[in-house]
């Protein structure tokens, strides 16, 4: 009986001391680009507590306000190491992995809340939000995201039949961005304010103390603000601030839509401060433009950039007013209004948008995010993954044939982006057309060439 009772007491204790096993967490940076992946409308629902995108709950929340995050995030790794699957747990933001909409989410996840600032990265892939909805009752604005940041960057995410309300600030994609938002757009859907309230009122972004590149948007746009003024643009409300000073720069980006406005305030427009600073007078408090609704700081910067007026159903500027906080006056070199066909009929980086092709991600290279489909569509936007792509194309040659002799025929090949480092593409006679190889003419052997960082010929 001893001997017995001593081997199983061996055996519990070699089982006791076995090897123990490692918790396995859920990757959810599957690329390992430090960014953490978003699938589902709970995880996009997630981030609102999020404040810095770096997968850490924000002190604010606490207890039962934890359950949204745990719930779209289960089973994530919190260890600052390795913190949700990030490199070195280091994550700065959040990427759409899919297109989402709201329109076939529960019933509990369809209402989007407002109220919160956004510090990080939002990388949308080129894929799309839709149906999204916002209300907002309070004065926090109305928007995706209600504050981007001076950090924030939104980049590559389309936002399809939004529908935004609140008071003062109020767009689809942002209510206030301090940050940068390239290559995004909204269409079709709304952004209006409720209960005769609201000041700032656009297509994309309700006040723009940041830069927007390489954006557009084409939605209604509607203010209804009782005894306030009302300032709507078919991209943005408002460019600029005054205190603190913020600019706002708006670089190669458009807007198309209906715009409306409804106020019932007088304010003082001096039509030229300086030379005759004293003389005002009153007019309506509603203003409306193609592109946004007023400008409020001096140093603000509008480039390449255009509305459609004809489509918004407006004449006159894409900006109406220079708004300085104490005057009210035409802004000195308001961009030109154009007409629907004047948007749509460049099919290239060709006329209005000769310097379209812009830098996106500062590496001194364009990026060619613009797909500008046929003389009857307005400009799109490339995907990512499509501006990778690299096309190649030569020149058309002919030559008379002589009796004697050769004559050389030179071609052009061309390649399309530029690219930051060096191409090589491969050639060959295809064989093909009216002219023989070896009769007509004598076949270059294949190769290659190489195109030069930078060179696009």
């Amino acid at each position: 009986m001893t001997s017995r009772y001593a081997r199983f007491l061996a055996l519990v204790m070699l089982v006791a001391s076995g090897p123990a096993f490692a918790q396995t967490y859920t990757d959810y940076d599957t690329d390992d680009d430090g960014l953490i992946d978003i699938t589902t409308i709970a995880n996009l629902q997630a981030i609102r507590f999020d404040h810095n995108g770096d997968g850490v709950i924000a002190p604010a929340f606490t207890g039962t306000d934890l359950a949204p995050y745990n719930s779209a995030y289960p089973n994530r790794d919190t260890r600052a190491a390795t913190r949700m699957g990030c490199p070195n747990g280091i994550c700065t933001g959040y990427e759409l992995m899919n297109d989402l909409d709201f329109a076939t989410a529960a019933s509990s996840l369809r209402n989007w809340t407002t109220g919160y600032n956004y510090a990080g990265i939002f990388e949308g892939n080129g894929y799309t939000i839709a149906n999204l909805r916002v209300i907002s009752y309070q004065g926090a604005g109305a928007g995706l995201f209600t504050v981007l940041d001076s950090t924030a960057i939104v980049r590559n995410l389309g936002l399809i039949d939004p529908a935004s309300q609140g008071r003062n600030d109020v767009g689809t994609l942002a209510a206030t961005n301090r940050g940068t938002i390239s290559a995004s757009y909204a269409v079709g859907g709304s952004a209006t304010t409720i209960q005769q309230s609201g000041v700032n009122i656009g297509g994309l972004v309700g006040t723009n103390e940041g830069t927007i590149i390489a954006s557009y948007a084409r939605v209604s746009v509607s203010g209804n603000t009782g005894n306030q003024a009302c300032y709507a643009g078919g991209l943005v409300g408002n460019i600029g601030s005054i205190g603190p000073s913020r600019p706002g720069t708006v670089i190669a980006s458009y807007a198309a839509g209906t715009i409306t406005c409804t106020s019932t305030s007088r304010v003082n427009f001096h039509p030229d401060p300086v030379q005759s600073p004293l003389w005002f007078y009153p007019i309506d408090g509603n203003f409306r433009g193609g592109l946004a609704g007023r400008i409020q700081n001096a140093s603000s910067v509008i480039s390449n950039s255009y509305c459609d007026n004809e489509a918004a159903g407006l004449s006159g500027a894409c900006i109406p007013i220079y708004y300085t906080g104490n005057e009210i006056t035409n802004f000195r070199t308001p961009p030109p209004s154009r007409t629907t066909a004047e948007m749509q009929a460049p099919t290239g980086y060709t006329g209005i948008y000769a310097d379209w092709n812009v830098d996106l991600n500062s590496d001194n290279v364009p990026d060619n995010p613009w797909n500008f489909g046929t003389s009857s569509q307005y400009p799109a936007l490339y995907t990512p993954s499509e501006r990778m792509l690299i096309r190649v194309s030569i020149s058309s040659e002919s030559v008379a044939e002589g009796a004697t002799g050769t004559t050389p025929l030179r071609f052009t090949v061309s390649l399309f982006p530029a690219r930051g480092s060096p191409v090589t593409v491969a050639y060959a006679d295809a064989g093909t057309g009216s002219a023989e190889s070896g009769t007509d003419y004598t076949a270059l052997a294949g190769g290659t060439l190489t195109f030069a960082a930078g060179a696009t010929s």
